[in-house]
């Protein structure tokens, strides 16, 4: 036990280990953010058990979990990971929303349905972002949607060369059938 002296009084300071159920809710902390694409630090104010089971409620109707850590846990569990950039964002009450694909559109509805929650800021595919790059990044077309524009460029530029191509061949074509009665007509 290492002993410090003060003032002539002698502190004796002891490091104990943290208790198996802060070990445990320190890896449930790091599994979400290690296993979700998405998870999103929110602050909140004030809020009864009612609005608490309406975000709930709206929240899990796109699959997106809400769950409230103590702040002071999240920070050590995060504190050697990867994620440790964001641990200034625990420091009032908040919550932290996650889910397996980046939901961020359906968040932001359901967050802005509710007045007394605000977003902090996220990791989404292991990018950590700030509440505007969230909002910026609701606003971009899903995978499905650039897929489907890619597919139609692809396929108009395709459908293109195939005309071009077959142009060439109709007037080659039409060139060799008009010299061979040409050549005709004059023998």
């Amino acid at each position: 036990m290492p002993i410090f002296f003060t003032f002539n009084k002698v502190s004796i300071i002891s490091f104990s280990q943290p208790s198996p159920q802060k070990l445990r809710l320190a890896g449930q902390i790091r599994d979400v953010f290690e296993s979700n694409n998405m998870v999103v630090v929110c602050q909140f104010s004030d809020m009864n058990t009612v609005e608490w089971e309406d975000l709930r409620y709206i929240l899990g109707k796109d699959e997106i979990k809400v769950k409230m850590f103590p702040n002071k846990i999240t920070c050590k569990a995060l504190e050697n990971t990867k994620y440790r950039e964001i641990t200034p964002l625990f420091l009032a009450s908040t919550v932290v929303t996650y889910s397996k694909e980046a939901k961020v559109k359906p968040l932001l509805s359901g967050i802005r349905k509710q007045p007394k929650m605000d977003i902090l800021g996220g990791k989404i595919d292991n990018h950590l972002l700030s509440r505007k790059a969230l909002a910026d990044y609701s606003k971009l077309p899903s995978l499905t949607e650039q897929h489907v524009q890619l597919l139609q460029m692809l396929s108009e530029h395709s459908k293109r060369l195939t005309t071009l191509l077959e142009q060439n061949q109709m007037n080659l074509s039409g060139n060799l059938s008009q010299c061979v009665e040409q050549g005709e007509n004059k023998s």
